[in-house]
């Protein structure tokens, strides 16, 4: 081979290890990053929720069928309210209207409301 060749050579490598490197590096940061701003988040004392829609199951009982229906239910956070409903926050809990106890944060993304038979809320994805 002569110089020019080898140079050649020498060049393309370095363009094709280069471009894989950046790709690697682009490929794990869109891994590693969130997609969630941090002023669409609610904090709470030990965890956070996404201003989002949640998902949950009610349970309710028919007397005349005897039987335990189940149904999704749908409440949607926001910065100013929940389901249309004020709301203000203390540690992990929830207050709606007039500091009525409604719902308890028990993990990132997930709550839980506490009145009734209560009903399990997780991000809708």
């Amino acid at each position: 081979m002569n110089k020019k060749q080898i140079i050649t050579l020498i060049v393309i490598g370095i363009i094709v290890l280069g471009g894989s490197f950046f790709i690697t590096y682009k490929i794990q940061n869109k891994n590693t990053s969130s997609t969630v701003k941090p002023n669409e988040i609610l904090k709470l004392k030990d965890y956070t929720l996404e201003y989002a829609t949640y998902v949950g199951e009610e349970k309710e009982y028919d007397p005349e069928t005897k039987k335990t229906n189940t149904k999704k239910v749908k409440i949607k956070v926001t910065k100013d309210s929940i389901d249309d409903q004020k709301y203000k926050v203390k540690d992990n809990f929830i207050y709606i209207k007039d500091d009525i106890l409604m719902y308890e944060v028990t993990g990132n993304n997930e709550f839980t409301l506490l009145a009734g038979a209560g009903v399990d809320f997780k991000l809708e994805k």
